[in-house]
């Protein structure tokens, strides 16, 4: 199931949505059959970063709220319900509209992330955090935590978290009006999602930069 989920991430860094949506399933119907739904909700921070990085948040948001709820509702305190909290609310904060939900749900996983050697965790509620921030005007506080997520996710062998953390932060600095360094963010950005081959990362970074996207590989 672990196999498939990965492999499922990896099809949508390449761009290869539909192919990563029908692995997703799969597993999903795996599990089902396999371990029933609880396990099932514990590994949809898969289907979320997968839908996140083919730009479909309301999706991302629909498979993360009940996995969220469950956790909390049965006393998960760590990491798990770190990454399903911050992971949620950095995709309601990329629907718009509801940067204060985002922000609680932020707050919630950075209490849950305390104690966690969870650094995607550690990095993702402050990107949400960040952006909701950075929409409202308090540009240095957003500017600060995006730095600081960035720093958290260099020091990673994550390259999807590293790209992540640098487009929140070049977005962040458009935000607060700092062009050049929000082109720097995303050239950084962009640089690494390209040693990865990470396509999808690279056509985000290179939206922001104003560049074309790259072809895709064959299928």
């Amino acid at each position: 199931m672990m196999v498939l989920d990965s492999m499922a991430l990896c099809s949508a860094m390449l761009e290869r949505f539909d192919e990563a949506e029908r692995l997703l399933a799969r597993a999903d119907a795996i599990r089902d059959e396999l371990t029933g739904r609880l396990w099932k909700v514990g590994r949809v921070e898969f289907s979320a970063w997968t839908y996140l990085l083919a730009g479909r948040p309301g999706d991302a948001e629909r498979v993360l709220r009940p996995a969220y709820e469950a956790f909390a509702r049965i006393g998960e305190k760590g990491g798990t319900l770190a990454i399903h909290a911050a992971l949620l609310a950095e995709a309601i904060s990329t629907l718009g509209g509801r940067d204060e939900q985002a922000e609680e749900l932020s707050r919630i996983a950075e209490v849950a992330a305390a104690d966690s050697e969870d650094v995607a965790a550690q990095g993702e509620w402050r990107i949400a955090r960040a952006m909701a921030l950075a929409r409202n005007g308090s540009t240095a506080d957003a500017e600060r935590l995006a730095r600081e997520a960035a720093l958290l996710a260099a020091a990673t062998q994550c390259p999807l978290v590293q790209t992540s953390t640098l487009l929140t932060l070049a977005r962040v600095l458009l935000l607060g009006n700092r062009p050049a360094e929000a082109r720097q963010a995303a050239q950084d950005a962009l640089a690494v999602a390209e040693r990865k081959g990470d396509l999808a990362s690279s056509s985000r970074a290179r939206a922001l930069l104003g560049e074309p996207r790259s072809a895709q590989p064959a299928r």
